[in-house]
């Protein structure tokens, strides 16, 4: 069994991308209100993101999901209904002009997912964490183009699941009043998801592609100079939601006195949504 790599994005994301990343997995609203990004100098930003969200995720496998027809089991996939956690997501970034770079990862977050396909259902220990590097462009109008790589660890029990992969993404953000605006922000992105030696599928693949996407939708309260170092700051309260649908997963069919055989294949859909909560302030 090989050995695991603490999660790190340093450690993960391959040097290539560091170069050409975006800003839309876990940052993208906080960036609204960051002042003039026509002036050619550098300013830096620290925030801290909340996300009170709920985590609704998958089971597969005979044992927990099986239906029995006739002497054949089939495998099928079932939901499994998450608690509503609070997850918190650090946020680091550099802006030169309307260009700015930005890192962020989500703390291991801790729930309890129950499957929905047993009667009485029981809950496995599961947690997710996250993490991201980004690179972004603000045009006029307060519209911003990006391009990142992200990556999204799962545990269920003692299995640990892996996505990684790039993010293509558009913000908009808008003033509404004095100061309070509003943003939102579509991110899509393409993953390969490598799964535990146990959780192979029927036909034996560990790796699939998965289609990712996220909205992020919400209103901005800005400030000025609170503090002698602070040149600005800004409050963001808003709705998130993140999809993840691993693609392909074939679903095994088990004759009486059989072994295990391919049958259909299966989408794996992942989603957490919830509102969250920013603070940001910029120097």
């Amino acid at each position: 069994m090989a050995k695991k790599v603490p999660f790190s994005w340093k450690t993960n994301i391959p040097a290539p991308w560091l170069a050409a990343v975006f800003i839309f997995g876990g940052y993208s609203a906080p960036c609204v209100a960051q002042g003039q990004t026509d002036q050619p100098k550098w300013t830096y930003a620290v925030g801290l993101r909340t996300w009170i969200a709920r985590w609704d995720s998958w089971t597969v496998g005979q044992t927990a999901t099986g239906v029995a027809v006739g002497n054949e089991r089939f495998e099928v996939v079932a939901s499994a209904r998450g608690s509503t956690e609070v997850s918190a997501i650090p946020v680091l970034s550099a802006r030169f002009g309307p260009t700015f770079v930005a890192v962020s990862a989500m703390a291991t977050t801790k729930y309890g997912l129950k499957d929905t396909a047993t009667p009485g259902g029981f809950e496995v220990n599961s947690s997710r964490r996250e993490a991201d590097v980004n690179l972004g462009y603000t045009f006029g109008a307060g519209v911003t183009s990006s391009l990142g790589y992200k990556q999204i660890r799962q545990r269920f029990g003692a299995k640990e699941y892996d996505w990684k992969g790039p993010v293509l993404g558009i913000g908009v953000s808008l003033p509404v009043v004095e100061t309070w605006g509003a943003y939102t922000s579509l991110g899509l992105g393409r993953f390969r998801g490598s799964f535990p030696t146990s959780a192979v599928d029927a036909n034996g693949r560990t790796h699939f592609n998965a289609d990712y996407t996220l909205v992020d939708v919400g209103m901005t309260r800005s400030f000025g100079q609170l503090l002698p170092a602070v040149n600005s700051a800004v409050l963001t309260l808003g709705y998130r939601v993140q999809r993840m649908a691993t693609k392909g997963y074939m679903l095994g069919r088990t004759p009486e006195n059989g072994s295990r055989a391919p049958n259909t294949t299966s989408d794996l859909i992942d989603i957490t949504g919830g509102f969250v909560v920013g603070f940001q302030a910029s120097f």
